[in-house]
């Protein structure tokens, strides 16, 4: 057998690489398959992931315009900053103001004896500090005071802890009621110096100390303190007219404005201008467009077909993109329900669809619309309510609040509660009657104690006693609650009333100490309740709380407004619109959320993509069981052709080793 060879084991061939051919050819076409199928999977993956990302982008460019607070902005612009600047609020006139700063407001500052050390022993006793209006004589010493109504009295004991100078400082700062108290060495000892926090000539300081604490004082009858600085307001001119300020910062002088005093400049006239800010909504809104540009562009480079090239995009025909881009462009180019102005859609403040799909802002035609109708564009893009009498303040509103005009009616004002004491026979405040106790909207105070004196000549001055001892009250200043005491002249009666409103307001005089019946004719056991407002919302039935009117139900249900005036009857419309902004942010959340549309076709296709390595496994396994299987058939064909080749061998041998004869006789 001539022919058959050997390579040293079996049959000679190359099984290995036989097999190996063999199940390249079964694997390889399958493999190619599953390869090219996850490429384009993951191909749509990345595209989705890069919308995803636009379109995230899309969503926070929303931000910017999302509250009407943000849109709604006025600058002030002063021609001389280290004089004086202003800040401009909503509220505040386009205008411009001449104004002359010739004084700055200044505390009052209070310094005693001097003393060793900080840790020297004063005593012990009870400070009482009031702030108010301060008479001197030629010798500059006090000689009269006038409290200041508008400011709690302070009253702090100080025990054997905090007798020393350095304790009496402490508890000063402790009590953080308007009076700041430091320690200074001048060179002959250390003294205890204490300034009003507010400057003003009404907020100076009138200190009465007991006990130990006497030289501690400065009133008329006792000043052992030395003044160190007198209070003094703030005087200015604002288009000629005089301004008097207890505070360097202005607020009261100019509608929606707040004035900054840095420097006295008498004679020197700076200008303020005052005009509506677009700049942030002009960039906001330009923000908005190339955040969307973005988005559309990634839309539709993913999901366009060049015919030059003949390449279709990973996202070619996929409806979630073009769902998304639908979506926003409808949007986009609706018009706002609620408004009734110059401005109701994009193209209304210059904002127009080109041809590739694109938007383009002309900011010539948005400061136009901002200037005739800035109240209009901030209803284009936030939730909004636009009243149309000042006295209605838009508080604000629910998902349930549908776009729409609603008259706003009134039938019972707000009330607070007040009580009202009879004719005064006396206005002596002594051991009789110099201390009372009072609830205000639920909070009861401790014990509030009266200066002691004859107040016949001047019943103001009482009613500022009254007021600054009870607001001094730690319960009710720990509570944030106040009391306002007034005098009527024409009736010689005294009244007190919460400053809240509503029916949580609640005021009553609940005692009176020391054997008296009454304190300026206000008894012990006087009580009152506010009222809260009645009225109706776009003809809708509302629910009063204080000043406060919320629609219950129908179209305006949720819709909230405040009542700032007094009157009865019709105030006119609030104006309320959903604007753009909520409706966009409610679609990007529908595609961005992690149950959203993006994530969800996104885990789709990474389940796919999942799947088919599992198939692609068990492929794997069924290739490498077909490739043990040739192994086997080939090496049992090997071991087969091995064995024939051994016998063919010993047949060769035999043969060779026969006689000649046989040889040729077998011919």
């Amino acid at each position: 057998m001539a022919g058959i060879t050997s390579t040293g084991l079996g049959s000679g061939l190359d099984i290995n690489s036989i097999v190996t051919q063999l199940v390249a050819a079964e694997r390889t076409p399958q493999t190619k398959r599953m390869a090219i199928k996850e490429a384009a999977l993951q191909s749509k993956i990345s595209a989705l992931g890069s919308i995803k990302s636009a379109m995230s982008d899309f969503k926070t460019s929303l931000s910017a315009l999302r509250y009407g607070s943000q849109l709604n902005k006025i600058s002030a612009t002063s021609s001389d900053t280290g004089t004086l600047t202003a800040t401009a609020f909503t509220n505040a006139d386009p205008a411009n103001y001449q104004m002359e700063v010739q004084q700055l407001a200044l505390s009052h500052g209070l310094s005693s004896q001097a003393y060793a050390s900080s840790s020297t022993v004063v005593g012990t006793g009870t400070l009482s500090i009031r702030f108010g209006t301060t008479s001197y004589d030629v010798g500059n010493n006090p000689t009269g005071f006038s409290p200041n109504a508008q400011k709690a009295a302070l009253n702090i004991a100080i025990d054997s802890d905090h007798q020393t100078l350095g304790g009496i400082r402490d508890a000063i700062n402790a009590a953080k009621g308007g009076v700041t108290a430091s320690i200074i060495n001048d060179g002959t000892g250390d003294r205890l110096v204490l300034n009003s926090t507010d400057s003003g000539e009404a907020n100076s300081l009138e200190i009465t100390g007991t006990g130990s604490l006497t030289t501690l004082s400065y009133n008329a009858a006792s000043h052992p303190m030395t003044e160190t600085q007198r209070s003094q307001d703030a005087l200015l001119k604002i288009n000629g007219l005089n301004v008097t300020s207890a505070s360097n910062t202005v607020s009261t002088a100019v509608k929606g404005l707040t004035l900054n005093l840095q420097q006295a400049q008498p004679g020197k006239l700076v200008n303020l201008s005052v005009g509506q800010n677009n700049d942030d909504i002009v960039t906001a809104v330009q923000g908005l467009v190339d955040k969307y540009n973005a988005f559309a562009t990634s839309i539709q480079s993913v999901s366009a077909y060049d015919a030059a090239t003949k390449t279709a995009g990973a996202l070619l025909g996929e409806s979630t993109a073009r769902a998304a881009l639908s979506g926003a462009r409808n949007l986009l180019s609706t018009t706002i329900e609620g408004l009734t102005g110059s401005v109701r859609s994009l193209p209304d403040i210059g904002i127009k669809t080109q041809a590739d799909g694109t938007l383009a802002l002309n900011s010539s035609t948005l400061n136009s619309a901002l200037t005739k109708d800035h109240n209009g564009v901030i209803g284009l893009f936030a939730v909004s309510g636009i009243p149309s009498n000042s006295s209605i303040l838009y508080s604000g509103s629910t998902s349930d609040t549908l776009a729409g005009t609603y008259a706003v009616d009134v039938t019972v004002n707000a009330e607070q509660a007040i009580i009202t004491g009879a004719a005064a026979s006396s206005m002596i405040v002594d051991a009789t009657n110099n201390a009372l106790q009072i609830s205000v909207n639920g909070i009861t105070s401790g014990t509030i104690n009266l200066t002691n004196a004859d107040y016949s000549a001047t019943p103001d001055q009482l009613a500022a006693e009254l007021q600054t001892q009870i607001n001094g009250d730690s319960a009710l200043k720990a509570a944030g609650v106040s009391v306002t005491v007034g005098y009527d002249s024409i009736s010689g009666t005294f009244s007190m009333n919460s400053q809240a409103y509503g029916s949580a307001s609640t005021i009553e005089l609940m005692s009176i100490t020391g054997g008296g019946t009454d304190i300026a004719g206000l008894t012990a056991g006087q009580l009152d309740t506010g009222v809260d407002i009645i009225g109706t919302i776009g003809g809708f039935a509302s629910t009063g709380v204080g000043q406060t009117l919320t629609v219950d139900s129908g179209d305006a249900k949720g819709l909230s407004a405040q009542i700032t005036d007094s009157l009865i009857g019709s105030h006119g419309t609030l104006q309320f619109s959903r604007g753009l902004i909520e409706q966009l942010d409610k679609l990007t959340d529908s595609f961005l959320n992690p149950r959203g549309s993006l994530d969800t076709k996104i885990s789709g296709l990474q389940d796919t993509i999942t799947k088919m390595g599992e198939q692609q496994a068990i492929f794997n396994k069924r290739m490498d069981a077909l490739q043990e299987s040739l192994f086997r058939k080939f090496n049992a064909m090997d071991r087969l052709l091995g064995s024939l080749q051994n016998t063919a061998g010993s047949l060769t041998q035999m043969l060779a080793s026969l006689p000649l004869s046989v040889k040729t006789s077998s011919r």
